[in-house]
């Protein structure tokens, strides 16, 4: 069945199907979570090498879905997908898990900043933290958000609030660029930078595909 959607990916089964998956209110009736997620794990035991945009954005719905609707399932298939032959689906479960591990663990980073400053969460534990994914080189969407953050920034950071930025950044040689940017536009809180674009280590522990993307962790760091 995934196999089909892969193939043809704008066919009327897979549309039809997916729009069952994400209706309001969800009705078990109509799909089978289960056997989609038992397709899953065999695509990617028949197909180890694959890994298309499309596969990553089925599993994605697919987890999802399930992370709505079926729990339990979730946790189920995302363990099976942690041993896949497939790399991509390996690493698209590794980092469901860690989001999910994030929910019950205070998160633990580490890094240092663009200007210097060494940041790590556990030090900022008693405030509220936001850690923001974002291309500053690259990302109109996350330009047009740089106003409302640096407003509520100013407005909440006397009281116990803090943003720390993931760059990601896919040429090393931008790190000047970026500074100068972050200076300019006034972003005064920490940046990391490493210009490693997706193999960034952050961007790779949570499986970040699009940008800007954000965490809200409260005073224990959950």
């Amino acid at each position: 069945r995934i196999r089909l959607w892969i193939e043809k990916i704008d066919a009327p089964l897979r549309a039809e199907t997916w729009a069952r998956a994400v209706k309001r209110p969800f009705d078990t009736s109509t799909l089978d979570l289960d056997v989609l997620a038992g397709d899953l794990v065999a695509l990617g035991e028949q197909f180890p090498t694959y890994a298309d945009d499309k596969l990553r954005n089925l599993a994605r719905a697919l987890l999802a879905c399930a992370n709505r609707h079926a729990p339990t399932l979730a946790t189920s298939c995302r363990d099976r997908l942690t041993r896949s032959p497939n790399a991509m689906l390996r690493h698209l479960a590794n980092a469901e898990q860690a989001v999910a591990d994030a929910r019950k663990h205070p998160m633990v980073m580490r890094f240092t900043a663009l200007d210097g400053t060494e940041v790590d969460l556990e030090r900022l534990r008693g405030k509220v933290v936001l850690i923001d994914f974002r291309g500053v080189t690259w990302c109109g969407a996350c330009r047009e958000e740089e106003p409302t953050m640096k407003d509520v920034y100013a407005r909440y950071r006397a009281k116990g609030f803090e943003i720390l930025t993931i760059t990601f950044e896919n040429k090393p040689e931008s790190r000047e660029f970026v500074r100068s940017y972050v200076k300019e536009r006034g972003l005064t809180w920490p940046h990391y930078f490493d210009g490693a674009g997706a193999k960034n280590p952050f961007i790779q522990r949570f499986g970040i595909v699009g940008v800007p993307q954000h965490f809200l962790l409260d005073q224990t760091g959950l």
